[in-house]
């Protein structure tokens, strides 16, 4: 199964109708831009889903059915409204840095304006997620199960990929996921040289060691048995002050040497420092691209999901020693700053449901909850 050509047999003719009547373009610049989208969006959508957090806003989006099943476009309306979810879909996934960049790779390959870029990859986005949506026997999949699709046809995205359209997402970072090596498998043959060199490595005989004359050291030993009676009694009984303020000096020095920002904030599998810059970063994306009740319920997914994963952090913060609690406040307080200007400019919008309101103020609560519990 190859899922370009499937996704590919969706873009028919009344999609490309459809698509060029609203964005403008003719009917070959609708299906080149269009059949150079595709697998673009696939590469970004595998980077995405491969980061913390990234399939269960997936997830999300699945169970609410924003992603669309597929199905052709069917009027100027229905493509003007499926361009605006699909792009706050989009946006809400791989981020409008990302977003953008994949905008000036379809525009630049296929010779069309922005705008028209960004409007025609809205529209065949819910076209490619309709068809990974669905397996053969038209069932569901799962996020992961949508992972683990994108993962078996690397190698058809990336011969998919024009040759220019890759060069721009690869200095956007955005074919990392894709060009990442696959492990290679072990086989019989290599496990058994190996384990030859480690047999060779383990059997080898150690050089027989020439018989020692044990008189000196023990002399030598004597003689530094002397050397330490005689320093304990120089120092006498200020000795154990002297100790422990060598010991307070060592742990002042050791403290001092560790900056915040290098100190470990990982409990069990999971680093705070990194889930905590993952929920920054996927937040002040998707409320970058709400301007609108729409753009809103598009990046709701995200909302939830980084509301679900703070929810999971806070019990791991409880578990941190005092030092690192501090640093994490740090984290969490700095994070905060950087997203909100963007909270309080969606919540003093008209236009945004009270339902996605009443999001961004939990997950405002909880990020002050955070960092209220450190130092300041």
């Amino acid at each position: 199964m190859n899922i370009i050509e499937l996704i590919e047999n969706r873009l028919d003719d009344r999609f490309i109708d459809a698509a060029a009547s609203e964005t403008g373009l003719s009917p070959d610049e609708t299906r080149t831009a269009s059949r150079a989208a595709v697998p673009a969006l696939l590469a970004g959508l595998l980077g995405a889903i491969t980061k913390p957090g990234g399939t269960k806003a997936l997830g999300s989006m699945l169970k609410q059915g924003l992603l669309g099943d597929g199905s052709p476009i069917a009027g100027a309306t229905a493509a003007r409204s499926t361009a605006g979810s699909g792009i706050g879909s989009v946006t809400s996934l791989l981020g409008e840095g990302k977003l953008s960049s994949l905008i000036n790779a379809i525009g630049g390959f296929s010779g069309i304006g922005h705008s028209q870029s960004r409007s025609l990859i809205g529209m065949v986005f819910p076209v490619v997620m309709g068809v990974l949506g669905r397996d053969q026997r038209g069932g569901t999949r799962s996020p992961e199960g949508i992972a683990r699709l994108l993962g078996s046809q690397k190698r058809e995205i990336a011969d998919a990929i024009p040759a220019s359209v890759a060069s721009s997402l690869r200095s956007a970072g955005m074919l990392d996921a894709l060009e990442e090596e696959p492990q290679r498998p072990r086989t019989a043959a290599s496990t058994r040289t190996a384990e030859s060199a480690r047999r060779h490595t383990t059997e080898t005989p150690r050089p027989v060691e020439r018989k020692r004359n044990w008189l000196w050291p023990v002399a030598a030993g004597v003689a530094a048995l002397a050397l330490v009676v005689w320093g304990l009694t120089r120092v006498g009984d200020d000795e154990p002050d002297r100790r422990a303020a060598a010991d307070v000096s060592d742990d002042t020095t050791q403290v001092a040497a560790v900056a915040p920002s290098d100190i470990d904030l990982t409990v069990g599998d999971v680093d705070l420092r990194e889930s905590m810059t993952s929920v920054v970063d996927r937040t002040s994306q998707s409320l970058r691209g709400v301007t609108d009740a729409q753009s809103a319920e598009a990046a709701m997914p995200t909302l939830s999901a980084v509301n679900e994963d703070l929810d999971e952090m806070m019990p791991l913060v409880e578990r941190l020693p005092e030092p690192a609690q501090n640093a994490f406040a740090d984290v969490a307080r700095d994070g905060y700053g950087q997203i909100r200007p963007e909270i309080a400019r969606v919540e003093s919008m008209a236009a945004v449901p009270d339902g996605f309101k009443q999001s961004l103020s939990e997950l405002r609560s909880k990020l002050e909850s955070m960092f209220s519990r450190g130092r300041g």
